[in-house]
């Protein structure tokens, strides 16, 4: 009878610090290939949601990941939507970033979100938020699931729907005590459970088994 293990792929936390303080104003994170199936479209309505909540009026978007010339369209609808509800300005797009930039950028993040559709099957972005101290904010499948229930560093929501996107997403940037709470769990998720030596620990102690 075959058995099937998980291994979670693992951070260095070592290489990981949070920010001193959570940004101000406070920015909502993306941090995948800037397409529509990955979440971005609704992540974008989300964001206009919460700006019309007045603890929220001057929160901003930074998305960071590729894109290709197929995605062309998708993402100039998108652009028309931010400029429409007069937030341009305060959406920031960037391309693929390397390890020390994705590091620099997650440090500066209020919260991150990838509102998959169909779920990420590693979630390693998940890891490298709850090492850096940033609560995360996912659908309830994939991955984040896991990661999340395990963790502790972030909150699932039932769909990837805007508006569920905007509550979850909210609730965390405006309760202090709930985001500093899920900051630190992630943190020692990261640096226990998720940490590379305890991934390698795990596959050695199933191949062990074998």
């Amino acid at each position: 009878e075959r058995k099937v293990h998980v291994v979670h792929a693992g951070v260095t936390p070592e290489d990981y610090s949070p920010a001193e303080s959570p940004p101000s104003p406070p920015v909502l994170g993306y941090l995948s290939p800037l397409r529509e199936e990955k979440g971005l479209g609704a992540l974008v309505d989300a964001f206009l949601l919460l700006r019309k909540d007045s603890r929220l009026r001057t929160l901003r978007l930074r998305a960071a990941g590729g894109g290709t010339a197929g995605h062309k369209k998708f993402f100039a609808s998108v652009r028309r939507r931010l400029e429409s509800a007069g937030a341009a300005g305060d959406a920031e797009f960037l391309p693929n970033l390397p390890s020390p930039e994705r590091r620099e950028f997650l440090r500066g993040l209020s919260v991150l979100s990838v509102p998959e559709r169909r779920g990420e099957a590693a979630g390693f972005f998940v890891l490298e938020a709850f090492a850096c101290g940033v609560p995360v904010v996912q659908p309830r499948i994939g991955a984040s699931t896991e990661l999340i229930g395990e963790g502790g560093g972030g909150i699932l929501c039932d769909s990837s729907e805007p508006a569920e996107l905007a509550e979850a997403i909210g609730r965390v940037m405006t309760d202090e005590p709930l985001r500093r709470e899920l900051a630190q769990r992630g943190r020692e998720a990261a640096a226990t459970k998720f940490s590379a030596a305890a991934a390698a620990r795990r596959l050695a102690g199933i191949l062990e088994g074998l």
